[in-house]
């Protein structure tokens, strides 16, 4: 390695990383790289008629390296970097025999200057391993996830790099057990990839092989997929979660109305799911046992549901994991099966309450809720009471789009579709709006912190030839079809009356919050968004600890987490992408910040988010669609986007799908199809 010792400033990055696992320690074949100026060099005298020029160069680098055969590679200054590793890109030569060295090297230098890269191009040459096993190994999985990949298969490492074969695949954890393989010291490895990631500071695409039982690395290079900030919460994780035990934890629909809870709006979360609270008294009406569980898990300050605890509070004989398929629960045992068939039964048997009347009660419940300002303790019973009403409408219009759902044919409209055009008025009459003075309202949805604009529904004007599609239809098949649409039309209405019932008493907390800031001469509202609502019900807030917890919370606002957390390997762990909001778009890919620079409607643009959370309302003016990670067809901002034509598709992730912000998509929130244009 004489050439590296300069520096790798002339030298590319390929045979830099292998001199620094060299210097580690690590089983890396000896190799000589040839430098930029070389190449140059070497490329001015051929062009200049110069003969064996590369026979003379062979003969240096068979004076420095002498192995019984070579592998003559590309080493150029743009490959393996952290933006592009423009891998495959370049001509290698394998199983080099010394008498060849010349040929080889004139093939790979000739295709560089061919490409216009000689000038940013230099050669490595290694001692060639004829294989018994070659492999890659991603020391973290390039869609973002925290797995470990390993690839292999017995034979020569081009044929696994170059495509040409179908290998042999394992997955795991960085903290859980080693999986079974034919691997040879599988765990030695592993670790050695660790180290590798560890030294560099980023994941990195590891190339291996094993010769006569002896493992020789051949090539790291960074995952060009992940960036610093995902990689930042990939290290947060691994030392966070728990490991040994199996767990599923998910952003579903229950954190989108506060997907980064302040420590106040997770107190308030965990008082509704708390045992004889709202919605434990909900499930007692309807004769359901629910079981109260701590379902919530804020992993630096992303709120994420417990999935297995979850579907354990209502049916105890039912889990997440399989070995198949970690998208629906399955029977986990007989244990607990009586009370699981009971609550299905009383589930089953809910009956659906009059619209009309549910909406009175909502809509009173707002008028007395903004009567006055009241005490904290007061303010905050208030809400936990209206909670209920709330909690029911939300049972019900599941039931309500799930029973719509199992009777749609694959050729009808998507139930998106219906939802979101002007025809549903057919199906049910428009609820008025609520009367009450909602214009000076902050936020759109849990959210204590939330001070954005309250944006109410717009009606539909778009039919989405869903009329056409009905009168089409046989008589019988509308009257069959009629009483499903209407309670998906109502209740889905419903579902916004309850968020304007929280927001409208997430108001009210706040102004009472005010009054508690006033009346403990504490600074203003934002400082005690830090407390949990129990700590200010009972006049113990922590003072010193209020701002140090809101300082932490924002430590981690740049770093991007998964929308699933597992330690378990299945096939089948993400589901399909979905449309939930009608309508195509097409646009430029762009995040949240990019988003707010945005003053108007630039030629189109998709708006790429992890949770659809309420408050990015915000953006319609400025978007065309939207594509999420997460989200179902009740969430509150799935409602506001059909009513406003904005497309929104879910169950995306930009990785899996090939996508990059900065590409430009075409969407479908009918069908779910994305597509790059």
């Amino acid at each position: 390695m004489e050439a590296l010792k300069a520096g790798m400033t002339n030298v590319g990055r390929k045979a830099w990383s292998l001199k620094v696992l060299a210097d580690l320690g690590l089983p890396v074949p000896p190799l000589v790289a040839i430098s930029t100026d070389v190449i140059q060099t070497i490329v001015q005298c051929a062009s200049q008629g110069e003969t064996g020029v590369y026979e003379r160069m062979a003969e240096i680098v068979l004076r420095y390296l002498r192995v019984p055969r070579y592998a003559v590679r590309s080493c150029a200054l743009i490959e393996d970097q952290a933006a592009s590793s423009q891998a495959g890109q370049f001509l290698t030569r394998i199983n080099v025999h010394p008498r060849d060295m010349g040929e080889a090297l004139r093939a790979v230098i000739t295709q560089a200057v061919e490409k216009g890269m000689h000038t940013r191009f230099s050669v490595m040459v290694q001692e060639y391993i004829p294989a018994d096993l070659a492999g890659v190994t991603f020391t973290r999985h390039p869609s973002g996830d925290r797995r470990m990949v390993v690839e292999y298969h017995a034979g020569i490492g081009e044929l696994l790099v170059s495509g040409r074969i179908k290998p042999r695949r394992v997955e795991l954890f960085w903290t859980e057990s080693l999986p079974r393989t034919t691997i040879p010291n599988f765990s030695g490895m592993v670790e050695a990839c660790k180290r590798i990631e560890r030294t560099f500071g980023h994941p990195q695409d590891i190339e291996w092989c094993y010769a006569k039982n002896v493992w020789h690395l051949l090539q790291s290079r960074p995952i060009t997929t992940i960036n610093a900030q995902t990689y930042e919460g990939m290290r947060y994780l691994d030392a966070t979660l728990p490991s040994g035990s199996p767990f599923l934890f998910e952003r579903t629909e229950l954190v989108e109305i506060a997907p980064r809870p302040t420590p106040f709006t997770l107190g308030l979360l965990k008082k509704l799911y708390a045992e004889d609270g709202p919605i434990d008294r909900v499930y007692r009406h309807e004769h359901v046992l629910y079981s109260s569980k701590d379902l919530f898990r804020l992993l630096g300050n992303q709120l994420y549901i417990d999935r297995e605890s979850e579907i354990r509070s209502l049916f105890p004989s039912q889990t997440y994991f399989h070995p198949r398929s970690l998208l629906k629960p399955h029977r986990k045992s007989w244990s607990g099966w009586w009370r699981s068939s009971q609550n299905a039964r009383a589930l089953r048997k809910m009956a659906f309450d009059e619209p009309t009347a549910l909406f009175t009660k909502t809509e009173e419940a707002m008028r007395m809720a903004q009567a006055t300002t009241v005490p904290f303790d007061r303010a905050w019973e208030m809400f936990i009471r209206d909670y209920e009403v709330i909690f029911s409408i939300n049972l019900q219009a599941q039931k309500a789009v799930t029973q719509a759902e199992t009777v749609r044919r694959a050729t009808d409209p998507s139930l998106a579709t219906i939802l979101g055009s002007s025809f549903r008025d057919h199906f049910f009459a428009p609820l008025p709006v609520p009367s009450v003075a909602y214009k000076e309202w902050k936020g759109n949805g849990l959210e204590i912190e939330d001070e954005t604009a309250f944006h109410p529904p717009t009606a539909p004007t778009e039919d989405a030839g869903v009329e056409q599609w009905w009168t089409q239809l046989p008589a019988w098949r509308q009257q069959m079809l009629m009483p499903f649409l209407r309670r998906a039309v109502a209740y889905t209405q419903l579902r916004e009356c309850g968020r304007w019932l929280t927001v409208c008493h997430i108001n009210a907390l706040r102004r009472s919050l005010r009054l508690f800031a006033v009346a403990h001469k504490l600074v203003p509202n934002p400082i005690l968004y830090g407390a949990t609502p129990s700590e200010i019900v009972e006049g113990r807030v922590p003072r010193t600890m209020l701002a140090k917890r809101l300082e932490e919370r924002r430590g981690f606002e740049n770093v991007p987490f998964p929308a699933r957390l597992t330690n378990v390997i299945a096939p089948e762990s993400y589901e399909k992408p979905m449309g939930i909001s009608a309508g195509i778009a097409e646009g430029i890919l762009v995040s949240r910040e990019q988003a707010e620079k945005q003053t108007k409607k630039e030629g189109g643009c998709v708006l790429a988010v992890s949770v659809l959370s309420p408050d990015i309302v915000r953006y319609f003016e400025t978007i065309d669609g939207i594509v999420t990670e997460s989200g179902g067809l009740l969430s509150h901002l799935a409602i506001l986007a059909r009513e406003q034509h904005v497309p929104v598709v879910t169950n995306v992730n930009l990785v899996r799908a090939g996508l990059v912000l900065g590409d430009r998509v075409r969407m479908d929130g009918s069908t779910g199809d994305l597509e790059k244009i």
